[in-house]
């Protein structure tokens, strides 16, 4: 019967407010996280980084992940697996609806630029909680627009590279 260690807090990445939405990158080095009502935010919710030298280290003190962290309530961070590519959800007011951005890079060794809405995808309704696949061409997201089944529904894009 195979079993789980015992759990335990995350010292280093845990703060007096909210952490949520963990993302831990393929090989295990970098968390991204997103923290509410930290010391030193952006906005309600913003996307948070840490480092660890390698799987059997402690994750080093956060840093807020400037790229993408805004005066908004951002969350539901995902990566693809080169960490090329990243897709996250944002919660305008006073429009109190959210939409998907993403941002590419080129290398690990470049920043990602300003992030951009999602083409096609967002809408007047909430485009939330983005899956991305692995190599990055697949978003599965969730959606309360209309013409759905539910409440909120699944939805699926692919990427198409433009010549």
């Amino acid at each position: 019967i195979d079993a789980w260690s015992s759990f335990s807090p995350l010292e280093n990445l845990n703060s007096t407010g909210l952490e949520f939405d963990p993302f831990l990158t393929h090989d295990g080095l970098r968390m991204y996280f997103v923290s509410d009502n930290r010391p030193g935010s952006l906005g309600q919710g913003d996307i948070l980084s840490s480092e660890r030298a390698d799987v059997s280290a402690e994750f080093g003190p956060p840093t807020i992940f400037s790229a993408i962290s805004t005066s908004f309530d951002d969350g539901d961070f995902t990566m693809s697996r080169d960490e090329l590519v990243m897709v996250y959800s944002t919660w305008h007011v006073p429009s109190e609806s959210s939409g998907l951005f993403y941002s590419v890079r080129s290398s690990m060794t470049e920043p990602f630029p300003s992030p951009q809405p999602l083409p096609v995808v967002n809408t007047d309704a909430e485009e939330a909680h983005p899956v991305l696949s692995s190599d990055g061409c697949e978003i599965v997201f969730s959606t309360t627009r209309q013409g759905g089944t539910g409440g909120s529904d699944l939805y699926i894009t692919t990427f198409i590279q433009l010549d």
